[in-house]
């Protein structure tokens, strides 16, 4: 069971993508928003992709935060064009911890430039372990 995690954002989106197993994540590539729909159909048809984790945005009072809107529009043009399940996973703090990630040989933290696939890793690897207990 190959699954999908996605990170949106208004300018790019993080991509991550499981092992056959559905036990591991790893980050698969970042995209320009208006691309991503295209990219996940290939993405799908190429992977065998069986479902799709799709990050919640919502502030510490759980109240969604304003992306929410674009992102839930985002979940109703995807379903449009795929067969496959997607599912809401809270992405409360994975783009921070995605920056703590060492980026390169010398240690250094990652930029915000290059942390979206990380956190898409991040929250889709959250969705597995809670549902592979």
């Amino acid at each position: 069971m190959r699954g999908l995690g996605i990170d949106y954002g208004v300018k790019k989106v993080g991509l991550a993508l499981s092992d056959e197993s559905g036990s591991l994540a790893f980050p698969h590539s970042i995209v320009e928003t208006s691309k991503v729909i295209e990219t996940v159909k290939e993405i799908v048809a190429a992977e065998d992709v069986d479902f799709i984790v799709l990050g919640h945005s919502s502030d510490m009072k759980g109240k969604d935060n304003p992306v929410m809107t674009e992102i839930a529009k985002f979940k109703t043009s995807l379903e449009d064009e795929i067969e496959q399940e997607l599912v809401y996973e809270p992405e409360m703090y994975t783009t921070v911890a995605a920056r703590r990630i060492p980026g390169d040989k010398r240690g250094e933290n990652l930029s915000k430039e290059a942390v979206d696939d990380k956190a898409a890793a991040l929250l889709l690897q959250s969705y597995l372990d809670r549902k592979n207990v």
